[in-house]
């Protein structure tokens, strides 16, 4: 198996109207945690990793290509939404701090990197990167087939943000807050999914999946 190595990459809005949601995302994103490390040792044949960055006017990388075992939950008093929401910066900093770290890798397909986004409103904040340049990069990673990306929009139409930014027509989906217990159910079922078709000897262009 030459593709063995899944790295996650969780980018979450910690801008000001997610404040009433504090709770469920952090659940959310512990959730997930969980799901990693329970696929790790399902599947000993793979290594699994997680990022995590939070963005409001600026973007915050807690978590930095972590092995499974060495994940930690997300505390609530690290997750306090306020602020603007420089979404554009959240994507840009996360993907080259990635390809600087493991590009050689991801370019010679023995690993694949997933990235999910969960945001609630557009962007107004960022300084470093645009919608062309982030929808630019977004192109050009997924065409490698060993990148892929996901965004979704809690009580916000994302339609339009995706296509702005090239999200493939079926890497986007809406939820409203009230439904944050299915949104992490269906987030777990795609982290389970993906791995399963990978150790299958294929690397999924979609992560979402729903049962």
């Amino acid at each position: 198996m030459k593709n063995k190595t899944t790295l996650y990459h969780f980018i979450l809005d910690s801008s000001g109207s997610m404040a009433s949601d504090r709770e469920n995302t952090v659940a959310l994103f512990n959730r997930q945690v969980a799901t990693v490390r329970s696929l790790a040792a399902e599947y000993p044949q793979q290594e699994f990793l997680a990022g995590l960055t939070i963005f409001n006017d600026t973007a915050q990388h807690l978590l930095q290509e972590t092995p499974a075992n060495k994940l930690l939950d997300l505390k609530h008093e690290v997750y306090i939404p306020d602020g603007l929401t420089a979404l554009y910066d959240a994507i840009g900093e996360s993907t080259k701090r990635i390809q600087d770290k493991f590009g050689s890798q991801i370019n010679e397909g023995e690993m694949s990197v997933v990235v999910i986004i969960l945001t609630d409103g557009h962007e107004n904040a960022s300084k470093r990167y645009d919608a062309a340049t982030i929808a630019k990069i977004i192109k050009e990673l997924e065409a490698s087939d060993n990148w892929t990306f996901t965004i979704l929009g809690a009580d916000f139409d994302i339609t339009k943000v995706s296509a702005d930014l090239n999200f493939r027509a079926n890497a986007s989906l809406n939820y409203s807050k009230a439904q944050f217990r299915n949104m992490a159910a269906d987030m777990e079922d795609s982290l389970r999914h993906y791995a399963d078709q990978k150790s299958s000897g294929t690397v999924p262009k979609d992560f979402f999946h729903k049962k």
